[in-house]
């Protein structure tokens, strides 16, 4: 059976407002009927409410539990479910927890954005989380069956309650922090571990190009994505696990902090026998060899840290090597170049044999033991439509994983039957803007007309090679096709 429940609703409660919701199909509503009204105050709601109860009869309730709301709905009525934003109708007052509890409550706040004498508000520089008095009474909403709200708490009030409680807790009406910045949403922290099937990931303010080995990429089909943070290139395969920190940096205030998310995965190695160490940089490494590569990126705007890195467990070393292998004399810019390293795999220094699934686990285990309160999200229909929506108008373009590397200049020569060519070139936001062809070769024609139409060209070979096909360069080089020629340019 499929109910329509109202979360949170406060109003000018009348007759017209109790025939809409009959008329949206509301099967129960969560009413707020208290914020600072004291227990007498409560009262007098309370015989509001009594009045409503009897005057529409035809279409309301008071609901005291889920019963309650499968009766609303065979009915066509609506069950009324009384909540408190605030906790001040208990006053001081253990015992009155299950008095209001026999008057109807089944939701009540423990604070309303500031303090009370339960817990912190959102509202409050220091959060000191709940209190002892607090403590006892959500023993006693425990006991007697009131939902413990925590919507417009400090976050560590929040924890506490969550911590405490031997019930689930609700935050019926506030959002994480990501979704929007407001003192009564939560931080919202994410800890993923995943897999790329044969890519070349290059930090953002590299020339792609100067990182990779063009031919190999092409001939194997690897995928080459520019990502969002800083650093060098790194390769990605089934045998490489990546995992990503996605933390708000709230009073400990913005900055790169490479160790503090480094070390758990420093710790499951430990508890596998493998002494590793994090180097001087932003690297983890086995001895002297690199076997994990990290990079770091500070939101300010939404007070987030987004940290990643690799794992090489099982990946093809020599494929990592192929991949990556270019001619350092080749581009010059002052693009950041990734520094070489001696990699190795975690899986080779093992005391024992165990998968990379069960290795994955491992990782997976010990962040929920730092992390006892984190909850297993599942990826949505819609998550997965955003992420490829993303991934289709982003991270899938030429101009971001390409034309969007710093200015270069690029020196090239390969060898032909018609000659040796060299190329000299300079680009800027991946469009040539200056071109010079040398060489021993032999020309039919001026090669100059070739060079002007090149300028303001896509450095990428589609582009090049359909601009050489379209002006006949073969017709200007003596022996040379325009496949030929458009390998110089890379």
């Amino acid at each position: 059976m499929n109910f329509k429940i109202d979360n949170l609703q406060y109003c000018n409660w009348s007759r017209e407002i109790f025939e809409i919701n009959r008329e949206a199909g509301l099967d129960a509503v969560h009413v707020t009927i208290v914020y600072h009204e004291d227990f007498d105050e409560l009262q007098n709601v309370i015989e509001t409410w009594n009045k409503h109860f009897k005057e529409n009869s035809d279409l309301i309730f008071l609901g005291k539990d889920f019963k309650d709301i499968e009766k609303a709905k065979l009915e066509n009525k609506t069950a009324i479910f009384f909540g408190f934003q605030n906790c001040s109708p208990i006053e001081d007052d253990i015992s009155l927890i299950e008095k209001v509890h026999e008057q109807g409550c089944r939701f009540m706040q423990l604070t309303y954005n500031n303090q009370s004498l339960l817990a912190t508000g959102c509202y409050e520089k220091i959060d000191s989380g709940v209190t002892h008095f607090g403590r006892e009474a959500i023993k006693e909403m425990n006991k007697v069956g009131i939902v413990i709200d925590m919507s417009h708490s400090a976050e560590k009030s929040t924890l506490d309650a969550i911590n405490i409680s031997e019930k689930p807790i609700a935050i019926t009406h506030a959002n994480p922090n990501f979704f929007h910045k407001a003192a009564r949403n939560i931080d919202d922290d994410v800890f993923m571990l995943w897999r790329n099937n044969n890519a070349i990931i290059v930090g953002k303010h590299q020339n792609t190009l100067a990182e990779i080995n063009v031919n190999h990429v092409e001939h194997r089909g690897i995928k080459v994505v520019r990502r969002l943070t800083g650093g060098g290139a790194v390769f990605h395969d089934l045998g490489n696990i990546n995992y990503t920190f996605i933390m708000g940096y709230g009073k400990e205030g913005a900055k790169v902090d490479f160790k503090k998310y480094n070390q758990p995965i420093i710790d499951v190695l430990s508890g596998l026998g493998i002494n590793a160490h994090f180097s001087g940089r932003n690297d983890i490494l086995i001895g002297d060899q690199k076997f994990s590569g990290n990079a770091e990126l500070i939101y300010h705007q939404k007070q987030r840290v987004l940290h990643h890195g690799t794992l090489l467990y099982a990946s093809e070393i020599q494929d990592i090597s192929d991949a990556l292998n270019v001619n350092p004399l080749k581009f010059e810019g002052k693009a950041r170049k990734s520094v070489k390293s001696r990699v190795t795999n975690i899986s080779s220094h093992l005391k024992e044999d165990i998968t990379l699934e069960q290795f994955r686990q491992k990782v997976m285990n010990h962040i929920t033991d730092i992390y006892p309160d984190a909850i297993a999200y599942q990826i949505t229909e819609k998550d997965t439509a955003a992420i490829q929506k993303l991934a289709d108008e982003k991270y899938s373009s030429w101009s971001w994983n390409y034309g969007h590397s710093p200015k270069y200049g690029l020196k090239n020569g390969v060898k032909t039957e018609g000659g040796h060519i060299e190329v000299h070139l300079n680009v800027h936001k991946g469009i040539i803007t200056e071109l010079d062809i040398f060489g021993d070769f032999f020309v039919n024609r001026d090669i100059d007309i070739v060079k002007q139409a090149l300028v303001g060209v896509e450095h990428r070979r589609e582009s090049i090679l359909e601009k050489l096909k379209e002006i006949k360069s073969s017709e200007y080089f003596n022996n040379i096709s325009e496949e030929e020629l458009m390998e110089s340019f890379f």
